[in-house]
């Protein structure tokens, strides 16, 4: 097996998930908790880009069409990351390491800068209807496994970020409504 790829490895334990159905659980036991450490590193990365690109002179504005069009870029960047790194651990089925991405990436996006026209926070709003839509698919898939800590824990951190986003207000609705515990 030391031979193989690791896509040739992960074709393989597809293959047999497929096979076997009621083997999923027992080969997911066996996978680490993922880390988000490389996430967050590569996420503060990128939005200390942003600000580096920022017009440095005190005379001169931060948030106008000027400084936006130094930093479009960097922002792009910085969207794609957070939008396709959520896809992928949504993809991985790894549900609380989702949760725990959308908390996390969230803060990040929220400190970025703020533009004096509208249609420049586009990316900004992108990422935060990904994350809310990230949330939502997590929380749906997870629902039947969740214990009352976690959704307390997930309720209140909802609440404390359903400010910026109108989104996260129904994912925060659902846990009210959807989940219910015996």
């Amino acid at each position: 097996m030391k031979a193989l790829t690791s896509v040739q490895l992960i074709g393989i334990i597809e293959q047999i998930v497929d096979d076997h159905p009621d083997v999923e659980k027992e080969i997911k036991a066996y996978f680490p908790k993922i880390d988000l450490k490389s996430h967050e590193d590569r996420i503060c990365y990128l939005k200390r880009n942003i600000y580096k690109a920022l017009p440095s002179s005190r005379l001169i504005s931060k948030r106008d069409y000027t400084a936006y069009n130094r930093v479009s870029a960097h922002l792009m960047d910085f969207k794609k990351y957070v939008i396709d790194q959520g896809r992928l651990l949504a993809e991985s089925h790894q549900w609380i390491a989702v949760m725990d991405y959308v908390f996390m990436a969230w803060k990040h996006v929220k400190n970025t800068p703020v533009w004096e026209n509208p249609c420049h926070n586009a990316a900004r709003r992108q990422c935060f209807k990904s994350l809310a839509e990230l949330c939502m698919y997590a929380l749906k898939n997870m629902k039947n496994t969740l214990n009352p800590n976690q959704c307390e824990n997930y309720k209140k951190q909802l609440k404390f970020l359903s400010d910026d986003h109108e989104e996260l207000l129904l994912c925060l609705k659902f846990l009210n409504t959807e989940v219910k515990f015996d």
